[in-house]
């Protein structure tokens, strides 16, 4: 059942832009047809569409709206931008995997720089491929991806939860460790580029409340890195493995 996203729960809906196109002229949607909705909260509900327009199609809903099934913690990755298009992949497969947020950051050792412009169409993209991917494995709720900044901007902004930095450098301090201690409801994690953070980077982190955690002897591809991590936070905090009815 193809699946739309909308700002509020309500009774009658009316979707536009790309949706309206996609289910008119890709799914050739007609009267009586019935897709799932969910809101900003995470609440679903069944639909049935009661009007095809031009650009827009009307809505009913059919269901009571439904509770969020989203996991029970929030997880925000920080990913420094990658080469190529690497990007595309790691926002659909976290976005598989219940993050809820992604924050793209420049770093001393990214090789891509993008100016203001790109960056729009980058996070336009980025989004695109997040509410796909979202709609795709069923989520309740839209997964946020923020516009770029860079890792000074990002640092100087308010985080909850327990916040933590993939550092390589680190031998020390081990993921298994870091989780078993934590009950935070929300995590922030951040990931480098293909060359790493640099020392000075790692210090701002960590004086900006990160924990520097490693993940291992094994030294990972950068696309496997955020993959990893949040699939192992949904394992032990999360809804991954657990007896969850969807």
């Amino acid at each position: 059942m193809r699946r739309l996203f909308v700002e509020e729960a309500a009774r009658e809906l009316l979707i536009t832009g790309d949706d309206a196109v996609h289910l008119l002229y890709a799914m050739r949607a007609r009267v009586g047809q019935v897709v799932a909705v969910s809101d900003a909260k995470g609440r679903s509900a069944s639909a049935k569409i009661v009007q095809c327009l031009p650009e827009a199609v009307r809505l009913l809903v059919t269901t009571p709206w439904s509770e969020s099934q989203e996991a029970p913690i929030a997880i925000t990755l920080v990913q420094a931008l990658p080469k190529a298009s690497k990007m595309d992949f790691i926002v659909q497969k976290v976005a598989e995997l219940g993050v809820r947020q992604i924050v793209p950051v420049q770093t001393e050792n990214c090789v891509v720089r993008y100016d203001a412009q790109k960056c729009s169409k980058k996070q336009e993209k980025w989004q695109k491929i997040a509410d796909e991917a979202a709609k795709q494995c069923g989520r309740s709720q839209r997964v946020a991806v923020l516009p770029i900044v860079s890792l000074e901007e990002f640092l100087r902004q308010e985080r909850q939860g327990d916040c933590f930095i993939c550092y390589e450098r680190e031998k020390k301090c081990f993921l298994r460790d870091f989780l078993a201690t934590s009950e935070a409801k929300s995590y922030t994690f951040l990931v480098g580029p293909e060359g790493g953070f640099s020392e000075k980077e790692a210090e701002q982190c960590k004086k900006a409340g990160f924990s520097a955690v490693s993940l291992g002897s094994r030294i990972l591809r950068l696309e496997t890195v955020p993959l990893a991590v949040a699939a192992i936070l949904q394992y032990e905090k999360g809804d991954i493995g657990k007896d969850v009815e969807f």
